[in-house]
């Protein structure tokens, strides 16, 4: 059974060529939560080093990375990465998904204040709904 270190550490370390290395030379399977890892990875980052990350998730996606059921769009926003939502938009992140505490990805922008314009606008243009515009908030505790 693969334990994925190597992807893992590639793909959050923001090198694409190493992930490309251990997906295409050593046959590492995509593991289910990859995306979020990219996502995810340390602020801040430096211009060069967001180009790379969003170089990265595509060539995931390409690979077919799980777009869905892991909350990587809530995570892009928490991470306040505007270009990030635009490119998981437009490869069909599902805007109105919620995390495990019932809140949408439009929730996370109208709780962080930087760029939440933008990533409003973003999210609005492609169909995204509040938790509360959603219905009734998941509790993981019921």
């Amino acid at each position: 059974m693969p334990t994925y270190d190597n992807l893992r550490e590639a793909t959050t370390q923001g090198s694409l060529d190493d992930v490309k290395y251990f997906i295409e030379e050593k046959g590492e399977s995509l593991y289910e939560s990859i995306l979020y890892d990219a996502v995810f990875s340390v602020l801040p980052l430096l211009p060069h080093q967001e180009k790379e990350l969003e170089k990265i998730v595509e060539y995931l996606i390409s690979k077919d990375a799980p777009l869905r059921g892991h909350e990587v769009l809530c995570m892009a926003v928490r991470r306040r990465r505007v270009q990030m939502i635009q490119l998981l938009v437009s490869k069909g992140a599902d805007v109105n998904e919620r995390d495990s505490t019932g809140l949408s990805a439009l929730d996370y922008v109208n709780i962080t204040t930087v760029d939440s314009l933008e990533k409003q606008r973003v999210l609005r243009k492609n169909g995204a709904r509040t938790g509360v515009e959603l219905g009734s908030f998941h509790n993981p505790d019921e």
